[in-house]
């Protein structure tokens, strides 16, 4: 009875080790290869790439869209279950653990509660799109192009890419920002690009006829799709963006008080900000191009606030209430180690309300837009969106010339 006793007990052990180990290893280290379904009807989908890693702290999971790196750490495993959280943005992934593979759903709440595309994440492969024959190395360099040509929504851009081997990476730059890092192939009549921060999922693919042409689609989510043409130019160019959102106030000022996360009321006028240089984003947590220039701004800060320079950001937040907007914009600032104050000014706003709370302008068009304000409290520029890293030497030389306008204004009385 005693040795039947104990082969039980052994057994039971057994099982336990063996549910144990399983549990252990079922999300598996190394390189994912995901999709998002954006149409099951036709099934375009749109893939990209992670990696996973043990850490002190539990596991990391570093999504990669060309050169750029996003690492996400609020990551929760229940049995054969796992929830990951994004660090900024108001979003997360739901999914099952079946082997080798993860199935569930994105949910991105800033668009709204039910907003949701089908997900699913494959272990062990490296690829982002199939490779597909020869690569065609006529896309190196830039691209005029127009997307919705022929209806009320026709917009201009510049296509920037790089082909190294088969692999296929760059941006589109508009008048109002960028598509940040793009990642993918080209073929010898193909071309495909992807992006997923968490905010936007992008897929741009295209057909290439001699060389010179491009006719695509452009789909953002599974809510808009677009058409888009491109010709080879190499002197392609765009709008200036300060020249897109002016002034049409006499006295070229602005005024407005918001509150903090602290709802302490802000203004301009306030005596932290009399006789320096103030920086005025007019921004949104919810914005990937926002947090490039929030990212840009802060190194600012580090490197002028000694010498006189203040940054105001004003949040124009999409969220569900008033508490879930100031939640993200503590989040915002505490991943971002922002410094200085933002404020929060609406939820659930539009380009046309926030063009409503700053009445001595002409318009708000792009999340974000930069007002560069003097000492004697005189806008001397007014930036529209941002071309973030993603944009390479466009990147390069606005940073170049924005820091000589700014050591400009803090020399000046």
């Amino acid at each position: 009875m005693r040795s039947l006793h104990l082969v039980s007990i052994f057994v039971l052990f057994i099982i336990g080790s063996c549910h144990s180990d399983k549990s252990k290893q079922i999300f598996k280290t190394g390189i994912w290869r995901a999709e998002l379904t954006l149409d099951i009807q036709k099934s375009i989908k749109l893939p990209f790439n992670f990696t996973l890693k043990k850490i002190d702290s539990g596991n990391e999971i570093e999504i990669i869209n060309a050169s750029e790196r996003i690492q996400l750490n609020n990551i929760v495993i229940q049995k054969d279950s796992i929830f990951i959280k994004f660090p900024i943005y108001d979003s997360e992934i739901k999914a099952k653990i079946q082997g080798t593979m993860l199935i569930g759903t994105w949910f991105n709440y800033a668009k709204s509660i039910d907003y949701s595309i089908p997900f699913v994440a494959y272990h062990n492969q490296d690829y982002r799109f199939k490779k597909r024959g020869n690569t065609n190395n006529s896309l190196n360099g830039k691209w005029e192009t127009v997307f919705n040509s022929g209806t009320d929504d026709v917009y201009e851009a510049i296509g920037k890419f790089n082909v190294n081997e088969n692999k296929l990476t760059g941006t589109f730059l508009t008048e109002t920002g960028d598509y940040r890092f793009l990642d993918g192939i080209a073929t010898m009549d193909s071309m495909f690009l992807s992006c997923f921060d968490g905010a936007h999922a992008f897929l741009f693919t295209a057909e290439i006829s001699f060389d010179t042409v491009l006719k695509g689609t452009f789909w953002s989510g599974k809510h808009s799709k677009e058409t888009w043409v491109a010709y080879k130019n190499e002197n392609a160019q765009i709008g200036n963006p300060d020249s897109l959102t002016y002034l049409i106030s006499k006295n070229n000022t602005i005024e407005f008080v918001y509150p903090n996360v602290d709802n302490e009321m802000i203004s301009l006028n306030d005596n932290r900000y009399n006789n320096k240089v103030v920086l005025v984003q007019i921004m949104g947590t919810w914005c990937p191009n926002c947090i490039d220039e929030s990212k840009y701004l802060k190194s600012l800060y580090d490197e002028y606030n000694d010498d006189g320079l203040e940054i105001i950001a004003i949040a124009f937040e999409k969220a569900r209430n008033l508490e879930k907007a100031k939640e993200n914009i503590r989040k915002y600032k505490k991943t971002l180690s922002i410094p200085y104050e933002v404020l929060l000014a609406d939820i659930n706003s539009s380009k046309s309300k926030t063009s409503d709370q700053f009445l001595t302008l002409n318009k708000i068009i792009s999340y974000p837009t930069l007002l560069y304000i003097d000492k004697n409290k005189t806008v001397r520029k007014i930036h529209t969106g941002f071309s973030g890293p993603g944009t390479g030497n466009y990147y390069k030389n606005f940073v170049e010339f924005n820091q000589i306008f700014i050591e400009s204004l803090l020399k000046a009385s």
